[in-house]
């Protein structure tokens, strides 16, 4: 199985992560974790540089953004074939989300997500189930959260309009999404866990 795990900066969306990673273990799944950006050289690279603030390229960034999905579907995958629970940090819906453009203002873009899309589906070949969790946590809960975590973040000093623009992008994603899951971290961590735990009860162990 691939659960993709998405949301906003701070939603708790590492919280999340690691409890159904740890939760997973215990029920005997050999877990591996993976990044929609951030595994594979080409994701790992391109990483590095989001990270260290280099790279800026809008234009050059729809090119590599899709790659580094690339990159991450086929990681997985290989993590599934060989039996493997694969748990991913964000993958197509945080791009949507976090992308400036609307579908109808950049098709290049679109067919090229798409086409990571088609990607992922045809290594999968329906020989596992894919799940897209999001944790739909309130605006002013993320951007509180992320001003104190002591990590140097673009989206650190973002407005709260921006914030709400990304929100919105997850929203209607996963309002057509087949394979979407919600849970909502309205702010009670034991509230969040007993959600988890559903969730973990009803998709992993099955």
């Amino acid at each position: 199985m691939w659960v993709i795990v998405e949301g906003l900066d701070g939603s708790g969306k590492t919280t999340a992560i690691e409890y159904i990673a740890r939760r997973a273990a215990e029920l005997g799944k050999d877990v591996v974790m993976t990044k929609g950006i951030g595994s594979g050289e080409i994701g790992s690279f391109l990483r590095g540089k989001i990270l260290e603030d280099e790279y800026t390229d809008e234009k050059m960034n729809e090119l590599a953004f899709p790659l580094a999905l690339m990159d991450c579907a086929r990681v997985s995958v290989n993590a599934l074939n060989l039996g493997k629970l694969v748990i991913t940090d964000r993958f197509v819906a945080s791009y949507y989300a976090y992308s400036k453009y609307k579908d109808a203002d950049h098709p290049f873009r679109n067919k090229l997500v798409r086409n990571v899309e088609k990607y992922a589906q045809d290594l999968v070949n329906g020989e596992h189930t894919i799940v897209e969790l999001f944790i739909n946590t309130p605006i002013n809960t993320c951007i509180d959260r992320i001003r104190f975590r002591g990590v140097s973040n673009k989206l650190d000093n973002a407005s709260r309009e921006e914030f709400l623009r990304i929100n919105s992008n997850f929203k209607d994603y996963f309002s057509v999404s087949n394979a979407g899951r919600e849970i909502t971290n309205a702010g009670s961590l034991g509230g969040f866990y007993t959600q988890l735990n559903g969730f973990i009860d009803d998709v992993i162990d099955t």
